[in-house]
């Protein structure tokens, strides 16, 4: 009896403890317009940074992301992002980095995937 409920409390301990989070990094335009990384366990997280530039997202730069119940790599989908006029616009690319080589992205600007 008492080996059975040491089990029944170790199985309930592992049932409620917390999943594991996976860090990945992100890519941001900041403040002062250069192009820096940071590490985070999603991209809401890393759109905290305390120097992120007022017009730029994040993108994820290497990592996984979680979607349903498993891990996939993002690739291709639609990305929005800020053009030189100041309006969010978007693009359908293979990756984030073929996202960012639209002609008329502002300086500023990074891209964020919206659509997989």
């Amino acid at each position: 009896m008492k080996n059975t409920l040491i089990v029944l409390m170790a199985m309930a301990a592992f049932a409620v403890a917390p999943v594991a989070t996976f860090a990945s990094t992100y890519a941001y335009v900041a403040a002062n317009g250069a192009v820096t990384t940071v590490t985070a366990n999603s991209a809401a997280e890393a759109l905290i940074v305390s120097n992120l530039a007022d017009t730029s997202g994040v993108m994820l730069v290497s990592g996984d992301t979680l979607i349903m119940s498993g891990f996939v790599p993002i690739s291709g989908g639609t990305y929005a992002y800020v053009d030189v006029n100041g309006n969010v616009s978007t693009v359908v690319a293979s990756n984030p980095a073929q996202a960012l080589t639209v002609s008329n992205l502002a300086d500023t600007s990074g891209v964020m995937l919206i659509a997989h």
